[in-house]
C-alpha cells in the first residue's frame, strides 16, 4: 500500500494517510488477503500448455479414457512458507499479480506422487528429496 500512497501523493500533490488509501481501496472492492502460492510457470511454459490444451480440446471421452494422470505435492520439512499480503478483488485472486510464485528447490522435502486413470487408482508414492525425468519415468514403468 505504501507504493500506492507515494504514487498518489506524487501525482496529486496531496498528502493523505495510508489509512485513507486503505479505506478507499476497500470501498472500490479491493480487500487485503494473503497471496496464494502457485508454481512459477514461465511464459514459454504457459504458451506450451495453452497450445497443448487447444490441440486436445476436441478429444472424445474414449480418447481421454486412455490417459494416465499423475499429480504431485511437495511438503517442506525444514522451512515455513511465509505469507505475503496483497490487495485484489475477489475475482482477481488467481491473477499473476495476486499470487506468489514458488520454486521447488532446496531444503528437506517429501514429495507425494499419485497416479490414476479412469479405471483405477495407482499407488501413492512418497519420494524423499528431488525427482527428475529419469526417476519419474522409472516410477511410471514400475
Amino acid at each position: 500500500m505504501s507504493h500506492i500512497l507515494r504514487k498518489f501523493q506524487q501525482a496529486s500533490k496531496t498528502v493523505v494517510s495510508i489509512n485513507t488509501i486503505r479505506k478507499e481501496a476497500h470501498l472500490l472492492g479491493f480487500h487485503g488477503c494473503a497471496a496464494d502460492h502457485k508454481p512459477l510457470i514461465r511464459k514459454t511454459n504457459r504458451t506450451a500448455r495453452l497450445r497443448w490444451c487447444k490441440a486436445l480440446q476436441n478429444w472424445t471421452v474414449d480418447e481421454w479414457k486412455q490417459v494416465l494422470m499423475s499429480d504431485e505435492s511437495r511438503c517442506n520439512l525444514d522451512q515455513l512458507d511465509g505469507r505475503v499480503r496483497v490487495r485484489c478483488m475477489s475475482r482477481e485472486r488467481f491473477l499473476h499479480a495476486c499470487t506468489v510464485p514458488t520454486v521447488k528447490l532446496g531444503g528437506s522435502v517429501i514429495i507425494s506422487l499419485g497416479i490414476f486413470s479412469l479405471y483405477r487408482l495407482g499407488l501413492l508414492i512418497l519420494i524423499h528429496g528431488k525427482i527428475n525425468t529419469d526417476s519419474y519415468s522409472i516410477i511410471l514403468v514400475g
